[in-house]
């Protein structure tokens, strides 16, 4: 437990109890202190606060932020602006190692401590009882203490029915990546991996560049210390890679299109049909306007794509670097993307009637692919994996192997066996409906339960978008601190 700032714990002081320690708890703490109110702040996580389980600082140089940095920001300003102070110079990787992103938050975190009366238990919190008027919170071995307000911030779930172990107990979690050692995954022996999005990389790279291994221009370079990885997954394709933030796509003056989309899913707010037909729309734009070429509907439908997925993702990769036309599944993710924001203030809390919502669902899970994938970076390294005889092409169907690596993480919402999913079974709180997180309102408030709020990935589907660290898609973080702030 450590604790500085400010501010007493007297019995005027109004006590707030954050449970997760990660960026978004950061930035709650980060708008509390701001508001200078007489508060004082517990937070309850394992893990060293501020960074979360993505951001820690002593994780392997390879695993890399995969958005831009430019989006990164806290209390303390820029991320960017935070690395060219430290010396980095003017050209920055867009794309650099997420240790480095946990060191600025850690950084914020320290900075906020010293304006903010805050405490950091390093355990992981039980499910929050109603106590007279307030909520009870503790450790697992502790009876805990007594808060005005609880807002839930626990972000990815560790556990989970789903995981790969329960049907092949020697399966092993692609996080962290320090378990896959050479014991659990020998070197040149085939290694099972189930998925083969972000995770699958970052498992793939902490088995090949993790293990002495190097990359170059002409390609990977083995360094002897290798399985064979043979991913699996349901669609048996890679990712879509992003275009650089200064790449010649980025150079295409697409505002007009973009602006129209936007409108387009204003005016109908809730709609989720909407949405399908501005992303439509919007992509046709963007490919006209590349000069590009390709069928934007299958993209849309998941029936894009080869039988190759090797070659897919190497067109791809061509397409964002400038060296082939555009095609249909760039312009349907950068349109996706552009959109998102607008999407996101049209169907979040609940607006999109549940009739619709498995339309977005649907659309938004077929879209995952071709939105939200890796850096160009990695995509160079996952083809020069391939091309090294070290990662076979993904297929749809397990293959024979002699250990595995589950690289398919929790799902958003009320993951069974988490503390949310605790609380919804005690009558605290429910499941949307049709949708996979907990009901929530603007300031993260769960309806019914003074006290009790929720943010991130266990309201997803309610809020939508939560795995980012952008602070511009999503105001429900100063939302609640306002609401808080306010009572004190």
């Amino acid at each position: 437990m450590s604790g500085a700032g400010g501010g007493g714990r007297g019995s005027g002081v109004r006590r707030v109890a954050v449970l997760g320690a990660g960026p978004r708890a950061l930035w709650a703490a980060e708008c509390l202190a701001d508001a200078a109110a007489d508060i004082t702040l517990d937070v309850f996580d394992p893990r060293p606060p501020g960074v979360g389980s993505a951001y820690a600082v002593d994780q392997p140089r390879h695993l890399r932020l995969n958005v831009t940095s430019a989006i990164v920001r806290t209390g303390l300003g820029a991320f960017d602006d935070w690395r060219r102070a430290r010396g980095e110079g003017a050209e920055l990787d867009p794309f650099p190692p997420r240790a480095l992103v946990g060191a600025f938050l850690a950084h914020a975190w320290a900075a906020v401590a010293e304006r903010l009366d805050v405490r950091h238990h390093a355990v992981a919190a039980t499910a929050p009882r109603p106590e007279e008027g307030r909520w009870r919170v503790g450790g697992p071995d502790a009876a805990g203490e007594l808060y005005d307000e609880v807002l839930l911030a626990t972000g990815h779930e560790s556990a989970w029915p789903g995981a790969w172990h329960h049907a092949r107990p020697d399966a092993v979690p692609a996080f962290p990546v320090n378990g896959l050692t050479p014991e659990r995954v020998p070197a040149g022996r085939p290694v099972a991996v189930r998925g083969t999005a972000l995770t699958f990389i970052d498992a793939a790279l902490s088995l090949t560049e993790g293990r002495g291994g190097w990359f170059t221009d002409a390609g990977y370079e083995t360094g002897g210390a290798e399985p064979t990885i043979v991913p699996f997954s349901r669609h048996g394709r890679f990712m879509e890679p992003k275009p650089e933030p200064d790449g010649p796509l980025a150079a295409l003056d697409l505002a007009e299109p973009r602006a129209a989309g936007a409108g387009a899913i204003a005016s109908t707010p809730g709609s989720a049909r909407c949405v399908a037909e501005a992303v439509r729309v919007t992509a046709q734009a963007y490919l006209r306007q590349a000069g590009g070429s390709g069928d934007v509907a299958a993209v849309l439908a998941g029936t894009d794509g080869s039988a190759d997925p090797v070659a897919d993702l190497r067109r791809s990769l061509a397409v964002v670097r400038g060296e082939e036309r555009p095609h249909a599944p760039w312009a349907v993710g950068q349109a996706f993307r552009d959109l998102y924001p607008a999407i996101i203030a049209s169907l979040s809390f609940e607006r999109c009637p549940a009739g619709e919502w498995a339309t977005f669902a649907a659309l938004a899970a077929t879209l995952e692919r071709v939105a939200f994938g890796p850096p160009p970076v990695n995509a160079a390294k996952v083809l020069a994996l391939v091309d090294a005889g070290v990662l076979a092409p993904p297929s749809r169907t397990e293959p024979a192997a002699e250990a595995r690596v589950d690289a398919v993480i929790a799902p958003p919402g009320v993951v069974p066996g988490s503390l949310t999913a605790a609380l919804v079974g005690r009558g605290i709180g429910r499941l949307a409906s049709g949708r996979r997180g907990l009901r929530v309102g603007p300031d993260g408030g769960v309806p019914g339960w003074p006290g009790l709020a929720a943010v991130g990935r266990s309201t997803e589907d309610v809020v939508i978008g939560n795995d980012t660290l952008s602070r511009t898609l999503h105001d429900v973080v100063p939302r609640w601190a306002e609401k808080v702030s306010r009572d004190a």
